[in-house]
């Protein structure tokens, strides 16, 4: 395919853009982390790698864009426009090597290609950066190459950042190498005005953002017509369990079409359940703070009908059916108990 030269221009226009707002919503959130760079340049004690233990969906990379922007960037504070702030949003800059996974895992070429491009002399003098999204899916030998590289860096200016969700699968000989770093939360208030500022449904904006890690993970949600759907069926379900003289199963089949699309349909289904049954507890016990909030008159009058003991039963039936959903359950036969169990 042929791309001209104004396309090329576009795209690279388009991802520097892009990385801005990422690394704009970063510095809002994780001030800490970017504080500490600033210090620790500034007193020459930056570690020479930094393992990032990030929650899902924030863009942990915006981490290494910024620790680099210290570096080139003429101003006391990155201003984001310069030639070197736009060389680094826009991933093309000599001196910062990105690795992502190719395919389902990091390989051992990729870790290789970082300590083979630090070797050559660079086309622009000064520190040297690489990020490695998704550590934790290194292959053994990716691992080990790696594990090499930080033993033996091929500079004084050479710094890392690694970014994991699963810190457990990281090797304990690279973790012992790494100055830790954990990324905050964003509270729910702040990615629940986020998403009204955004011009989503004021209702499922409340509920998403008590559901959701951080602002990325809540407008991916929102702009996810499966995932709203089921979201949309969870109250409707708990009053079709409760219309005993329902004979009609019309509804039970279009909830079954939604959920088993795939795994994680059906446990995204299972713990909003679980969200909803919560607040029936809630609501039982006197507490005013639910998820289901635009729900409370059915969940005030549902509570009645139903002791405690009987909801926190409900409750930890759910919780553990999502527990087992990795485990090769039958999610048909799941439903069919799990809808006997939350009727009866």
């Amino acid at each position: 395919m042929n791309i001209s030269g104004s396309d090329f221009q576009t795209d690279v226009e388009k991802k520097i853009e892009e990385n801005y707002q990422k690394l704009n919503r970063f510095l809002e959130r994780q001030t800490e982390i970017a504080d500490s760079f600033k210090k620790a340049k500034i007193n020459g004690k930056l570690s020479h790698a930094y393992l990032i233990k990030a929650n899902k969906n924030i863009d942990a990379l915006s981490a290494a864009r910024f620790l680099a922007m210290l570096f080139y960037c003429s101003a006391d504070t990155p201003c984001f426009t310069c030639s070197e702030c736009r060389k680094i949003l826009g991933n093309f800059h000599s001196n910062l090597k990105i690795v992502e996974p190719d395919g389902t895992t990091i390989k051992k070429e990729q870790i290789q290609g970082i300590q083979e491009e630090f070797i050559k002399a660079s086309l622009v003098e000064g520190a040297r950066f690489f990020a490695i999204n998704k550590a934790e899916k290194m292959s053994s030998a990716a691992a080990n190459s790696l594990l090499k590289f930080l033993e033996e860096p091929t500079g004084k200016q050479t710094y890392g950042i690694l970014i994991t969700e699963n810190i457990d699968l990281i090797l304990p000989t690279i973790l012992s190498r790494c100055q830790l770093l954990t990324l905050k939360k964003m509270n729910a208030e702040s990615i629940h005005n986020d998403l009204k500022a955004l011009g989503f449904d004021e209702e499922k904006a409340y509920f998403i953002s008590r559901f959701s890690q951080d602002i990325n993970d809540a407008e991916a949600f929102m702009n996810d017509p499966i995932k709203l759907s089921i979201l949309e069926k969870i109250p409707a379900f708990v009053k079709f369990l409760s219309e005993r003289n329902n004979e009609s199963f019309d509804f039970y089949r279009e909830i079954e079409n939604i959920i088993f699309i795939d795994r994680e349909c059906f446990r995204l289904f299972v713990d909003l359940l679980t969200f909803f049954y919560i607040d029936i507890y809630k609501i039982r016990n006197g507490y005013e703070k639910l998820f289901f909030l635009h729900e409370k008159a059915f969940i005030e009058k549902f509570s009645q009908k139903i002791s405690k003991a009987k909801i926190i039963n409900k409750i930890d039936y759910l919780i553990e059916i999502s527990a087992n959903i990795d485990y090769n359950i039958n999610s048909q036969l799941s439903f069919d108990q799990l809808y006997m169990k939350l009727r009866g």
